[in-house]
């Protein structure tokens, strides 16, 4: 929150078929102003350490912009 205020987080992740597949997100509801930021993540194993990601976003700050698709490559090392 900015300057002053309080935020409830929540996060969770999962994964499935021997770790090919993640779904992540996170929910974030700021009591001052009255606003929810979230994010719904899926990660798809390409290679050993590559992952093709497809991603979801609701952000209440953003007016007339708070959804938002993306898709990217993630490397983990």
């Amino acid at each position: 929150t900015r300057d002053h205020g309080a935020q409830l987080g929540l996060y969770g992740s999962t994964t499935f078929r021997n770790g090919d597949i993640t779904l992540d997100g996170f929910f974030d509801y700021n009591f001052k102003p009255r606003e929810v930021v979230t994010d719904l993540q899926v990660d798809k194993r390409i290679v050993d350490g590559f992952y093709l990601v497809l991603e979801g976003r609701y952000n209440g700050f953003m007016q007339g912009k708070e959804w938002g698709l993306g898709a990217g490559l993630e490397w983990k090392f």
